[in-house]
């Protein structure tokens, strides 16, 4: 865990509009600006148990920010309207994995079995700050879900999904890259290598190596509700090793 000294400092945002009711463009863009910096802080800090931090105002203000924006535009069919802010966010939460990709890929790891475990250790510690920074998002955009995203999924919307899940939809997309058979920086084939690599040490490889490999196959299965889901994932993912 980190020392309290080295917590970063918590995040601040600007006043929120006065009157968000009927100011719903002013709304959107400080909504947007908000996000954008939650993201833009988990990118300077990838690798923490933690997600970024909001100060109590900065969470306060941006949660009732969200709730009475979506409240009064989610039935709003001319922009802006909740499904901006739906749309702004898939583009941040793509934006994200698409540095993350770029850092994955860019890493050296050196030669060798360290190598491959420092692979598959570096993709681990993104996906689980990637998941605390889903469920940071998830909580302050709440009324998001609630309001808009259920009633576009009932009504059985195209690419409408749940904000966390939302974030393991385009993690494994982008990140993972299993519909993308180009091995030209494909993150997904180089974890998957890795993996490949470590479960053939079978029954030589070290107690360490054997939970590595269960993390990252819990990470993988973490990715799809249904059982079938997680089975193509899965297969898919052994198919990159050899891509």
């Amino acid at each position: 865990m980190s020392s309290p000294e080295a917590l970063p400092v918590a995040l601040q945002f600007s006043q929120p509009p006065s009157d968000i009711r009927s100011e719903h463009a002013a709304a959107l863009e400080w909504l947007k600006t908000s996000i954008a910096a939650i993201y833009l802080a988990a990118r300077s800090s990838p690798t923490q148990d933690q997600p970024p931090t909001l100060a109590r105002s900065a969470y306060l203000h941006l949660y009732s920010t969200a709730h009475e924006y979506t409240d009064s535009t989610k039935t709003a069919r001319e922009s802006p309207n909740s499904s901006d802010l739906y749309h702004f966010l898939w583009d941040q939460i793509k934006a994200h994995c698409s540095e993350v990709r770029a850092h994955l890929n860019a890493t050296n790891n050196g030669e060798g079995i360290d190598g491959v475990r420092r692979t598959i250790e570096d993709y681990l510690s993104h996906w689980y700050h990637f998941m605390l920074l889903a469920g940071l998002v998830a909580n302050v955009l709440r009324s998001l879900d609630r309001a808009h995203i259920q009633q576009m999924i009932a009504e059985k919307r195209k690419d409408w999904h749940y904000i966390k899940e939302l974030h393991k939809i385009v993690w494994k997309d982008e990140i993972l890259q299993l519909d993308n058979n180009s091995t030209e920086a494909d993150t997904g084939s180089k974890v998957a290598s890795a993996m490949a690599v470590l479960q053939e040490q079978a029954g030589d490889e070290a107690e360490s190596d054997k939970d590595l490999v269960e993390r990252l196959l819990e990470s993988l299965e973490a990715l799809d509700r249904q059982l079938k889901a997680q089975g193509r994932t899965l297969k898919a993912f052994n198919a990159k090793a050899n891509s």
